[in-house]
């Protein structure tokens, strides 16, 4: 790496640690950094995932810190590092399989808890409304997208494994596809339900570009291999060992679909459950006008 390039990220480190110094103005909090990705599989359907880690404060810093020493200025996309294309044209097998191999342990380390949510995009299609009274449509809309549904629950979860009294900093990324259904149903949660706030233990979320966040790029490996493991898992193939090491010791349930330790939670959502989220929404009346506080508080815990 040449001096130029260590100085610019120097810099990069210093304008994240920066930015979460300004995102986490209190103490014992975390940092959430979600990412979403969506790939076709095998069998022609489209797998979606929300993915994400939480770290504590210093512990985001010194994953940072590490990752910047991994990775330098190359940025890690999964699709690309497996394809081997790209920043990773020319790139052989083993030094792809090593390069992950050595990130895995940066984030098992750094992180204190992970999620991972996934469905298959056109069981989603089948189950979600299609219309809603007006004075519903923000509430809808952000629910009318895998995006929100996974993003929603991957929240859900965080704000239950965080601590009751320490708040989380949510981290996006910026210009993501999916950023402004995301956007504008957190932010109608919300301004129009405090209780959404509690449930997420949501203290503040931030719009970042990838370039800018670094832990974008771990996120990015866990959504890229759940989604494969939920692909591999319907076509009898074994779990990757990069996941599997990530994963660490936890129970497997639902044929391999849903797996949970003490600091990770990963599950896949399969038609019955995603009709099943959206039958009681409707028998809540969550999309008729004016739903009532106590029918979002309901619904924000569904699946806990």
């Amino acid at each position: 790496m040449n001096l130029q390039n260590k100085n610019c990220l120097i810099e990069h480190e210093d304008y994240f640690c920066w930015i979460l110094d300004k995102a986490m103005p209190w103490s014992g909090g975390r940092a959430v950094v979600l990412q979403a990705y969506c790939d076709a599989s095998e069998r022609g359907d489209e797998i979606f995932c929300v993915a994400g880690f939480a770290f504590d404060e210093e512990r985001a810093k010194k994953a940072t810190r590490q990752w910047i020493s991994l990775w330098g200025d190359t940025r890690c996309h999964m699709t690309d590092l497996n394809a081997r294309k790209g920043a990773f044209k020319g790139w052989t097998p083993e030094q792809t399989s090593k390069r992950l191999e050595d990130s895995v342990p940066i984030i098992n380390s750094c992180r204190s808890y992970g999620i991972a949510v996934s469905c298959n995009i056109s069981e989603f299609k089948r189950s979600a409304p299609k219309e809603s009274d007006s004075n519903s449509k923000k509430l809808w809309y952000g629910f009318k997208t895998p995006y929100a549904l996974c993003t929603h629950l991957a929240m859900t979860w965080f704000g239950l494994m965080q601590e009751e009294n320490n708040g989380i900093a949510y981290f996006f990324e910026k210009g993501d596809r999916y950023q402004g259904e995301s956007k504008s149903f957190i932010d109608f949660m919300i301004s129009n339900n405090p209780a959404h706030e509690k449930t997420y233990k949501l203290r503040s979320h931030t719009f970042l570009r990838k370039e800018d966040c670094r832990l974008l790029e771990m996120s990015d490996i866990f959504a890229w291999e759940w989604t494969k493991q939920i692909d591999r898992n319907v076509n009898n193939m074994p779990i990757r060992g990069s996941l599997k090491a990530m994963l660490g010791k936890g129970v497997w349930h639902e044929e391999n679909i849903s797996f949970l330790s003490k600091n990770i939670f990963a599950f896949h959502l399969n038609g019955e459950k995603i009709s099943g989220f959206f039958n009681k929404a409707k028998e809540m009346e969550l999309f008729s006008d004016n739903p009532s506080p106590e029918a979002l508080m309901r619904m924000a815990s569904y699946f806990q």
